[in-house]
């Protein structure tokens, strides 16, 4: 490899890009990269590998030794939540990206950023995890699956509380969702029910006229929907027997978080539909 500075330097400013987005810390990742070009001083040099290949496989070598999960860096999106539409939905894929990104494990968000952030093909970033294609191949869809925002989805709103239910039909719409309808009681939802299944419910537990859990055991079964209660209870107690993945928002809500937990719920029910029945 060529000792040129004007060759290196962009490879250096590559190495340290991907050793802090793959720890979180700029100032961990920057560690990670000087150690692993002490380790690659004190080696014989190999003609198996390229050496940009040489000093990705040293740093993630270094990468995986540290412990496994993430500082707090990947935590919530600090700031406040924007007013114009486009800028929440633009913000809810920022935030979603962070929280999920929490939940890889080291394996699939290497080769997630390897794939992505630096455009290695499979066979190149299996060199440099020390696997196989076909690994890489799984770890890059697993760490889609579980990244990936939630399109646009089909969302029935169950609230007799008009404001509320408007409110909530309005963010819906602004997060790029299709409401179905509005329903105030039992029987209202099994009408707007009739033109077909929503993605998700969003329900209050309570309404004036009748049950809201009666209508939901009406779409109960192996393909139900998950469900998103909002709901002034202080002690909600969350109806049993439906199968379907079941999320609480306390009112009054935050935007932000009714956001957060709409997404949350399409995943489940995406990762439900996706899961094998024992």
């Amino acid at each position: 490899m060529s000792s040129d500075p004007a060759t290196l330097l962009p490879i250096l400013r590559s190495l340290r890009r991907y050793a802090a987005a793959a720890t979180a810390s700029r100032v961990l990742g920057d560690r990670v990269v000087e150690a692993a070009l002490r380790d690659l001083l004190g080696k014989p040099s190999s003609r198996r590998l390229p050496g940009r290949l040489r000093l990705y496989r040293a740093v993630q070598d270094r990468l995986s030794t540290l412990p496994e999960g993430l500082p707090s860096a990947f935590g919530d999106m600090p700031g406040p939540w924007p007013q114009e539409p486009h800028a929440q939905a633009h913000a809810l894929v920022r935030l979603w990206l962070r929280r999920r990104l929490r939940r890889l494990t080291g394996p699939q968000r290497h080769a997630l950023l390897l794939c992505h952030l630096e455009g290695f093909t499979p066979l190149r970033i299996a060199q440099i995890l020390r696997t196989g294609p076909d690994m890489v191949r799984g770890l890059l869809a697993e760490a889609w699956a579980i990244t990936a925002p939630p399109g646009p989805a089909d969302i029935l709103i169950i609230e007799d509380e008009m404001l509320t239910a408007l409110d909530m039909s309005m963010m819906m719409h602004d997060l790029g969702h299709r409401v179905l309808g509005i329903a105030a009681s039992a029987r209202e939802a099994e009408m707007l029910l009739e033109d077909g299944r929503p993605d998700l419910i969003l329900s209050d537990l309570r309404l004036a006229a009748d049950s809201s859990p009666a209508v939901l055991r009406h779409l109960g079964g192996a393909d139900a929907a998950p469900v998103v209660f909002v709901t002034a209870c202080e002690e909600p107690v969350l109806p049993a027997g439906r199968p379907g993945p079941a999320f609480v928002v306390r009112k009054p809500f935050c935007a932000r978080h009714l956001a957060m937990t709409v997404c949350d719920a399409l995943a489940a029910g995406r990762e439900r539909r996706l899961t094998p029945s024992a």
